[in-house]
């Protein structure tokens, strides 16, 4: 098969690896060519959908699109730069007869990510809560075929700046520094391995652009999530494997505090918006794609793993982390 995928972040960087390992071809639009891609054999695609002239060609070329375009981490920016992309994107796949595949996080589902299922329906607690929840009411309303697949926070060897695990925690661990939690550093949360999670989109693209057409046809799928830890519970697996057990528990940034940072920083104000994830349990049961035997990489292999790589490039460059930067692939913060 041939993927047209939007974006060139961690999530797409994961999905491209994953689509060529099991013999399918990727084209990648992004508004700039990134490192990844010279190690990857992909068509690129300078532009951004929004303004693409090629994008109706691209699409009608491909069996299948997955769109991972993101936005600076607050309200203003998403509402200004999400829905009109999604949109365009799904215009172009309805004409073409195409499935598109939207990776999604679970603030649509505000205090119900303490035990997601399947088949809960959004119920949003904060501003950006709310526009994840238009984004999934409009592509169910749209006539072109959609799924999207949910995922908690994300980490793994692809991860930027988007990835909050890497950020405030195994960046920190890697170069002997005690990292940070949010709100709490003793409610279990689930995470996301992007391998995994790229696994989970493969699975569901190739059944939307199979034989069997109506298969996950506007549906929201949860993709195979880790066993709950708490952020205490990973530092100190984190500081076993690299060695450092004299390391401290990461330093919990208190939600007052984020707030008050929130008055000079919107991305900061969204983070102590978006705290609840961090107050509370996350969980995420199994749904379809368990049932098909995807399961989740065990923490004592993907833990290792990721610890194993420098801290990519991404997380120490101050500029992927500026708020008012232009619309970018991924979106540093909670659950992206």
């Amino acid at each position: 098969m041939k993927i047209l995928v939007t974006g060139a972040g961690q999530i797409a960087q994961a999905l491209v690896t994953e689509l060529i390992a099991h013999g399918h071809t990727a084209s990648v639009v992004s508004r700039s060519r990134k490192a990844w891609m010279n190690s990857h054999p992909v068509e690129f695609i300078m532009g951004d959908v929004l303004t693409l002239d090629s994008l109706d060609r691209l699409v009608k070329e491909a069996d299948a699109v997955v769109h991972t375009i993101h936005a600076p981490y607050y309200p203003d920016a998403w509402r200004a730069e999400l829905p009109q992309r999604e949109i365009r994107i799904m215009d172009a796949a309805a004409r073409a007869a195409v499935p598109v595949i939207f990776p999604e996080s679970v603030y649509a589902f505000g205090v119900k990510a303490r035990n997601l299922r399947e088949d809960d329906l959004p119920a949003p607690t904060t501003p950006l809560g709310q526009i994840r929840a238009e984004l999934l009411s409009a592509r169910q309303a749209h006539s072109a075929r959609t799924a999207s697949v949910v995922a908690s926070d994300l980490y793994g060897p692809t991860a930027n700046a988007g990835s909050v695990l890497e950020t405030i925690l195994l960046s920190p661990l890697r170069a002997g520094k005690r990292g940070y939690g949010i709100a709490s550093v003793d409610q279990p949360h689930a995470f996301t391995y992007l391998p995994d999670y790229a696994r989970a989109i493969r699975t569901v693209t190739e059944g939307m652009a199979g034989s069997d057409n109506t298969k996950w046809n506007d549906e929201v799928i949860l993709a195979p999530s880790q066993d709950p830890l708490t952020l205490r519970e990973i530092s100190r697996m984190a500081s076993d494997v690299l060695r450092i057990p004299s390391l401290k528990d990461p330093i919990v940034v208190p939600v007052w505090a984020l707030y008050l940072g929130g008055l000079l920083s919107k991305q900061t104000r969204s983070i102590a918006q978006q705290s609840y994830l961090f107050s509370s349990p996350v969980i995420m049961q199994p749904g379809q794609l368990g049932m098909l035997g995807l399961s989740p990489t065990p923490w004592a292999v993907s833990l290792p793993a990721v610890l194993a790589q420098q801290t990519p490039p991404s997380i120490t460059n101050r500029e992927e982390l500026t708020p008012d930067a232009e619309l970018s692939t991924e979106s540093p913060g909670l659950a992206n």
